[in-house]
C-alpha cells in the first residue's frame, strides 16, 4: 500500500504552538499518552516540518 501525503496550512501562531509543544513532549509521554512507537515515528515527520516552518518564520522576521 502506497503511503498518502497531505498538505495542510497552519497560521503562524499554529505553527509556534505546536511545535512549542513537541519541545515540551518527549517519547516516554507520548508512549503514557498510548501512542505506538509507528505513531511516534509519525508524529516525528510532524515535528520536523513544524521546526522547517519555524525556522523560515524566524529568517523571515528576522
Amino acid at each position: 500500500m502506497d503511503e498518502e501525503t497531505f498538505e495542510i496550512e497552519l497560521t503562524k501562531a499554529g505553527v509556534l504552538a505546536g511545535r512549542k509543544l513537541f519541545n515540551h513532549v518527549t517519547e516516554d509521554d507520548l508512549y503514557r499518552f498510548g501512542y505506538s512507537s509507528e505513531e511516534i515515528d509519525a508524529l516525528s515527520e510532524l515535528c520536523l516540518e513544524l521546526k522547517d516552518k519555524v525556522e523560515y518564520i524566524e529568517m523571515m522576521e528576522g
